[in-house]
């Protein structure tokens, strides 16, 4: 799933079955196993990823977090305690639309 505005990237993705090298509160690199691959096994876990330029304060950030979550879990049938949502600010002279910088 893939929503664009303005200044906003939001895609999701369904990880199944892979070992996440990292915790939820210091999230890591995903792997399939291997060495250092110790912190539990991660199935069909929706990943909710939004880029977008800075802006957002931490209250801000919070609501979309809740909102996002609330709502895919309702339209995704998900439990919302197993929705991972993660906000990436890209610096607008990082990003371009049409062969063009944003700032």
């Amino acid at each position: 799933m893939t929503l664009n505005t303005e200044n906003t990237i939001l895609y999701q993705c369904e990880r199944s079955g892979v070992t996440f090298v990292g915790t939820p509160s210091s999230p890591g690199r995903a792997s399939t196993g291997g060495p250092g691959a110790g912190y539990g096994r991660v199935a069909a876990v929706p990943l909710i990823q939004i880029s977008q330029t800075p802006g957002l304060t931490p209250e801000q950030k919070r609501a979309v977090i809740a909102a996002v979550t609330s709502a895919y879990a309702e339209a995704a049938g998900k439990n919302p305690d197993k929705v991972w949502v993660t906000i990436t600010e890209v610096p607008g002279e990082n990003w371009g639309v049409g062969g063009v910088p944003l700032s």
